[in-house]
């Protein structure tokens, strides 16, 4: 939720709750964190309307150039909007991400929130500034952010698989990542995709779900990376499953017999970086 900002971090306090949290250091008047992204976006840029649109756009799901482009009229084109995006990019704002397996003359480019506070006050807070500045703290949390919190941290869990994958997948497969990132086309969509440092590929599904992944997302996995160009040629290949919930009985039996197949639950992403 505030990433990995010691300031943000230190505000905490770790015997609140998670709402009892965001009230304090987002949502109240007065709050610290309420007004930080314009402060931040003041402090770094010019024209802070024009990129503040760019951002909230990216929030609200535009993650391509012509849906970011369709809400800032000012700009015309793509070549217009590139440096906007280089510069967020720069400061760490916005993530520009490629599909692993597009050629270097594919302009096909997405682009998400870099930074997790960032996303969740995009969100959360700035399309209800309103009722907020008029005290209705609880009602808000009530009616519109709770509901949404699980699909918000859904893309969330993403993100932190990819960096698990990046830091520590060694733990739990041959070696270490020389890369990480994402696959899609138009008829698939891969969270985690990767090579190792010894050649062999590797392919992800994410899944923030309240109940136990199942064999059916293997499955589904498998028959996706078959039809993708990337690593198509690998000796060998891995398939990682992240899962909030843990995984059914039967997921469980075809990993312990399947050699090429993780099951990487929260004890495995929260647990202690080993030693160096």
């Amino acid at each position: 939720m505030l990433g990995g900002i010691p300031y943000y971090l230190n505000l905490c306090d770790p015997e609140f709750t998670l709402r009892e949290n965001i009230m304090d250091l987002v949502l109240t008047m007065g709050a610290p964190l309420s007004d930080e992204p314009n402060n931040l976006l003041q402090a770094e840029l010019r024209d802070v309307t024009r990129y503040a649109t760019i951002l909230r756009s990216v929030a609200d799901g535009c993650t391509d150039s012509g849906t970011i482009i369709s809400r800032v009229r000012e700009l015309k084109d793509s070549s217009a909007l590139a440096p906007y995006v280089q510069k967020l990019a720069e400061l760490r704002l916005i993530r520009i991400v490629r599909s692993l397996d597009a050629t270097e003359r594919e302009r096909d480019r997405r682009y998400y929130l870099d930074d997790p506070f960032l996303a969740f006050w995009y969100r959360f807070y700035l399309p209800n500034v309103s009722p907020l500045a008029a005290g209705h703290w609880d009602e808000v949390w009530r009616h519109k952010i709770d509901p949404y919190m699980e699909d918000h941290m859904g893309g969330m869990f993403e993100w932190i698989c990819r960096d698990y994958a990046r830091r520590y997948i060694n733990e739990v497969l041959p070696t270490a990542a020389q890369e990480v990132g994402q696959i899609w086309a138009a008829s698939f969509d891969v969270d985690v995709v990767g090579r190792l440092l010894n050649g062999a590929a590797f392919a992800g599904e994410c899944k923030w779900w309240s109940r136990p992944v199942g064999l059916n997302v293997l499955e589904h996995l498998r028959e996706t990376v078959a039809h993708a160009s990337y690593e198509r040629d690998a000796a060998e290949r891995y398939y990682l499953l992240f899962s909030r919930s843990g995984f059914t009985p039967e997921l469980k039996r075809k990993a312990r017999r399947d050699p090429n197949v993780r099951l990487i639950g929260p004890a495995e992403l929260l647990g202690p970086p080993p030693a160096r």
